[in-house]
């Protein structure tokens, strides 16, 4: 059985928490409050209440987000072994975007390595769709380097991986941001950027 799902439409819906139980239901995996607890013991999720019931503050964790997003990543037909080499490769030609070496004053490594950069391009597919040519995502990077080369002399560019996609904490709450999927969907961005070249001095 193949189900494709758009959680943006399941949010909209009065009883979205009754739609994935049905769903858990249906791939005959119910969910149930010994689940609930063995994935506070992974780390999946975390939360202040007992599980004796199932828990009403309950968030899932950046380590539980890294988790299901690897398992849809590898489970999604679109991301077969012709995607996986597209990441890898794609994932090559972004690198060579980024500057070398480590991020000042820190030890995150502003292009990854190949393996993590590929991983997140797989899960940035899964999450947002697989739409954009390489060269369109090419492009999108090129800008974002440049754009940021310009505020600050890059001081605030993200890495490579985060660039990408990564966890952040607004207003209290866990939102997953990307730059890539910003500069893809906002084309007028940095329409004039600097060679890569200025950005390496």
């Amino acid at each position: 059985m193949i189900i494709k799902i758009d959680t943006d439409i399941i949010k909209k819906h009065e009883n979205a928490n009754l739609c994935y139980y049905l769903l858990s239901l249906l791939g005959e995996a119910p969910i149930d409050i010994n689940c609930c607890a063995k994935a506070r013991n992974l780390g999946f999720v975390e939360s202040k209440d007992r599980f004796e019931n199932y828990p009403k503050d309950a968030k899932i964790t950046d380590y539980g987000t890294e988790h299901l997003m690897s398992i849809i990543a590898g489970n999604d037909n679109r991301l077969g072994i012709i995607a996986e080499d597209r990441c890898t490769l794609l994932a090559d030609k972004l690198r060579e975007l980024f500057p070398t070496g480590n991020k000042p004053g820190t030890k995150v490594m502003w292009r990854g390595n190949r393996k993590v950069v590929a991983d997140r391009l797989r899960k940035f597919f899964v999450k947002y769709g697989d739409e954009w040519t390489d060269e369109e995502i090419i492009d999108a990077t090129k800008r974002y380097v440049a754009t940021c080369r310009a505020q600050d002399n890059g001081r605030y560019m993200r890495s490579l991986p985060y660039y990408i996609w990564k966890n952040d904490i607004r207003t209290g709450e866990l939102e997953k941001t990307s730059d890539l999927l910003d500069y893809l969907e906002n084309t007028e961005m940095a329409e004039e950027p600097m060679s890569l070249s200025e950005f390496m001095c």
